[in-house]
């Protein structure tokens, strides 16, 4: 899965959990939409961060290298 197929599950995840508060009175639709683009938002910004750490950056470097992508 890439990031994208992961964004959009989790949307579709949070929307599927939200439906059920909205249905129930607990949020309004509005606040639902706000909501999951604040967790999404979040979450990409978590992730970015990890992919970047020391350890990360480096995987990704000995990835590049096994795939025979030269260095710049």
């Amino acid at each position: 899965m890439n990031n994208e197929q992961i964004q959009s599950l989790l949307r579709q995840i949070l929307l599927f959990l939200g439906g059920g508060l909205v249905t129930h009175g607990y949020l309004d639709n509005a606040t639902l939409n706000i909501a999951v683009g604040a967790v999404l938002a979040l979450a990409t910004s978590a992730w970015g961060v990890y992919l970047r750490r020391n350890s990360g950056l480096i995987a990704s470097g000995e990835k590049a290298k096994e795939a025979g992508i030269p260095k710049p």
